[in-house]
């Protein structure tokens, strides 16, 4: 037993180490070829290379014990990584993805920024996984906390308000679950299209709020709750997917549930790899039969696992296209925001409450300066067009410190009850963020408060 031990521990040092190395020298590649004027390479081999990164940065953390593979700061960089290179990897393995939609929406690839955008993207995704292998290195190893492990029982027993938590959790989903039904089912939306079905939208404009707050509640609920709260706080969450999957949508339901699945895991500690494995699948099954479904082309669906996970690829992975655009925009001579946009998000949403809009030049507003109509756009494209690429890296560095200090608190239960319930809720919004720009975000933390100012009303005295 001891010397199976040792051999996996050689095995996965090794690995570790080889990993790291390649994992610094895509690093520099990626810089390197960033200020090459003349990019005139193919794309299956810039497909290799950000293949060969990807997979250098998986092992890095894999092979790293103390980052946790069921944590946010895990799922939050794993699903930056398919976001930004989801695509060009389904592209090596298929060059049929290249006509994956339309001509025209495929055009990006031939702007001449699409490289730049794939190694700025890169070298920040690199930067980010250093940054989760640095401080998880550098922080007291939770499982091996000795003491504290039996003060974590002790104040996980002895924290109040779970009950509070559970009822607010479910007073909110069910609401939500209520208005959601009141839209959906009386007009039978299901039978329309995606397109339709966002346009009959228009006129229930609280809907999108009930995607907000059905997804802070589930993570208010998994956080704090009782296990029999969050059972049932879970069950009304599924009752709202099922809703949600019907008209198309995906990401209302993904970015809660793969946040909340970390949360639980992080403070219960008793998530099994086959119930991973199991929501996994499902995922790769359900984003392409989804997508299809928009179109009303469900039956073009094929259950090849493979063929699916590349879908999935490449479907989230065109997050790669708004970004060549902020790219192109940014060296066709227009500057850094340096904050400008999350200001203008702010500042609109405030005057908005007062009846105003805010006038300002449409470079602060993101969506006005994308060359199509609902394009997504993507947290580290954002921190880019604000911060430039030395900015971004320094952000991404530092938000892997926050994760990882959030995790260790949290999974040692060493926080008060509303620094973790705003932490989850917080978190729930980095993850919509991985996919959107940040014009979401005052109304998250909107909601934030009201969610903490109910369990501090209801909890006062207690």
């Amino acid at each position: 037993m001891l010397i199976e031990k040792n051999k996996n521990d050689f095995i996965r040092v090794t690995v570790g180490f080889i990993s790291n190395i390649v994992l610094y020298l895509s690093l520099i590649i990626f810089c390197v070829m960033l200020f090459v004027t003349e990019k005139s390479i193919a794309y299956d081999k810039i497909s290799l290379l950000v293949l060969v990164s990807s997979m250098s940065q998986l092992l890095v953390l894999c092979c790293n014990k103390r980052v946790r593979k069921i944590s946010l700061a895990f799922v939050l960089y794993l699903y930056n990584l398919i976001c930004h290179n989801g695509f060009i990897i389904a592209y090596y393995f298929d060059p049929k993805y290249i006509n994956f939609k339309s001509s025209t929406s495929m055009s990006f690839m031939n702007v001449y920024t699409f490289y730049d955008a794939i190694f700025i993207s890169n070298i920040v995704l690199i930067i980010f996984t250093i940054g989760i292998n640095y401080y998880a290195n550098h922080s007291r190893n939770a499982e091996n906390a000795g003491s504290e492990g039996n003060e974590a029982q002790v104040s996980e027993k002895a924290y109040a308000g779970k009950n509070i938590i559970d009822t607010i959790g479910t007073i909110a989903l069910g609401l939500s679950g209520l208005y959601m039904t009141y839209v959906i089912v009386p007009r039978g939306l299901w039978a329309y299209s995606y397109v339709d079905v966002r346009e009959i939208m228009t006129g229930f404009p609280f809907f999108a709020h009930t995607v907000i707050i059905s997804s802070l509640a589930l993570a208010f609920a998994v956080v704090g709750g009782t296990i029999k709260g969050i059972k049932r706080n879970v069950t009304i969450f599924a009752y709202i997917s099922l809703l949600h999957f019907l008209i198309g949508n995906r990401g209302e339901v993904l970015y809660s549930a793969v946040t909340c699945l970390a949360l639980y895991q992080l403070r219960f500690k008793n998530i099994k790899k086959r119930s991973v494995i199991i929501v996994a699948l499902c995922s790769i099954i359900i984003i392409p039969a989804v997508r299809l479904s928009r179109e009303m082309r469900i039956d073009e669906y094929s259950f090849n696992i493979l063929d699916s996970f590349l879908d999935v690829l490449c479907e989230e992975g065109m997050q790669i296209m708004p970004f060549t655009y902020i790219v192109e925009y940014v060296q066709n001579g227009h500057s850094y925001m340096w904050g400008g946009t999350y200001l203008y998000y702010f500042g609109d949403f405030i005057l908005r409450r007062f009846g105003f809009v805010l006038q300002v030049d449409q470079a602060y507003v993101i969506k006005q300066i994308m060359p199509k109509v609902g394009l997504g756009f993507s947290m580290i494209a954002e921190v880019y067009y604000n911060f430039t690429i030395v900015g971004a890296s320094v952000l991404y560095f530092l938000y892997a410190k926050l994760l990882l200090n959030f995790e260790q608190k949290l999974y040692v239960n060493k926080l008060s009850a509303p620094k973790r319930l705003f932490m989850a809720m917080l978190v729930v919004e980095f993850v919509n963020l991985t996919r959107n720009d940040a014009s979401t975000l005052p109304v998250y933390l909107m909601y934030s408060v009201i969610f903490l100012l109910a369990y501090w009303a209801f909890s006062k005295g207690k």
